[in-house]
């Protein structure tokens, strides 16, 4: 490993033997610390032979990384401010989230305190490097609603690491789908 970094909080040691008559194996454990050390250099030395004879030391340069990462959103928008009857026939409701590493779709969650947004029905999605594009069609559910929370989720990056959840409130949004009603008073 480099002489620069310990790894020891990252790395915990399980054992090590012989796995056949050239072989020796170490075994760790890596520990999830939600962070990234790229380009692990190994230094092998004290091994011998049956007859006590010492291996060469063997150096092996960028060996390993280890990605425990999690991929967070930097920053997440969407393209209505107003979403009435007019918008939930005509427009898709947009999310665009952009990521602090590239991400994989696993099961995107779209969470919302908005039965309007709760209810959208996913149809498309674009991937571009960090940056996804979520697109829904919204129900008219009747609703009148101003800043809306979304939470969104289910994403990893490429080395498997789950996202941390993103939670908003969507301060500049108003949702009123809700019909006017006529009151009849008697004379």
């Amino acid at each position: 490993f480099p002489v620069t970094i310990d790894l020891s909080s990252d790395l915990t040691y399980v054992d090590v033997n012989w796995i056949n008559d050239s072989t020796y194996r170490w075994r760790f454990v890596v520990q999830d610390n939600n962070h990234v050390i790229n380009n692990i250099d190994v230094k092998i030395m004290g091994a011998a032979n049956i007859n006590g004879t010492l291996q060469r030391i063997k150096y092996g340069n960028d060996i390993f990384t280890i990605d425990t990462e999690n991929p967070f959103v930097m920053e997440l928008n969407t393209n209505l401010e107003m979403i009435n009857e007019a918008t939930i026939q005509q427009d898709q409701f947009l999310v665009n989230a952009n990521f602090n590493e590239p991400v994989t779709l696993v099961d995107a969650q779209l969470i919302s305190n908005s039965l309007t947004l709760q209810s959208a029905e996913f149809t498309s999605l674009n991937i571009e490097s960090n940056s996804i594009l979520l697109s829904y069609h919204l129900p008219d559910v009747n609703e009148e609603f101003s800043s809306p929370t979304i939470q969104l989720g289910g994403w990893r990056d490429l080395a498997g690491n789950e996202m941390i959840i993103f939670d908003t409130l969507l301060t500049n949004t108003l949702i009123d789908t809700q019909s006017p009603s006529v009151i009849v008073t008697g004379k």
